[in-house]
């Protein structure tokens, strides 16, 4: 499963900083980022390859080998071009496979803190952040490893409606059915407070002035 963090945060999701001896509801001394004990942060474990993925590269391995020794009985310069083609690919998976690993490292990860979803993903230096009053719906992909963010974005044309595909942060897809109900569950609790808050507010514009 990938590592959900829940309460005490180990380090500010924003900057880096270490949060370590802070209590559970404060800011980032180094750049002010709130967080409380009800934030929780999902990424997922850094690792080289899963089972289907080493599977899949013994089954190509295998397969040039045998290539290479029928090609090289037949001409030793067949059997040559598929050598190189052998070790190119398998420099490419290593590549790929490294390059995979080190982004998980450097922390991609989606977060539900007071503020709304905050993520970081793909390519992203900065992590974004999806807030609650902008969010309408969320769903988890009935296929594969992700969940769909729909919410309100401002351009120069005024607000549209936009999507955000969360991907990378999750291992399964129970993981992903988690990260929703905990989403869902925030993101109700603060509609109910604003409610509350325009209720009271309401009656105290429209209660007569002693």
């Amino acid at each position: 499963m990938s590592s959900a963090t829940t309460g005490h945060l180990s380090h500010c999701l924003e900057c880096g900083y270490s949060l370590e001896g802070l209590p559970t509801h404060h800011r980032c001394p180094e750049c002010g980022w709130e967080y409380d004990q009800y934030t929780r942060v999902w990424r997922r474990r850094g690792r080289w390859l899963t089972v289907r993925e080493l599977c899949v590269s013994l089954i190509v391995v295998i397969h040039f080998a045998a290539g290479f020794a029928f090609g090289f009985t037949v001409s030793p310069l067949a059997g040559m071009i598929i050598q190189v083609f052998v070790v190119f690919v398998f420099v490419c998976v290593i590549i790929v496979r490294w390059r995979c690993y080190s982004k998980q490292r450097q922390g991609d990860f989606a977060a539900i803190t007071s503020e709304g979803i905050r993520v970081r993903q793909y390519e992203m230096l900065e992590p974004v952040l999806i807030r609650w009053k902008e969010i309408e719906e969320i769903e988890p992909s009935k296929f594969g490893r992700m969940c769909r963010v729909m919410h309100r974005s401002t351009l120069f044309d005024g607000e549209v409606s936009d999507e955000s595909e969360l991907v990378g942060m999750f291992d399964t897809k129970e993981d992903v059915r988690t990260f929703a109900e905990h989403a869902k569950a925030r993101w109700s609790l603060l509609h109910e407070e604003e409610a509350d808050q325009d209720i009271k507010h309401s009656r105290t514009t429209s209660s007569p002035s002693s």
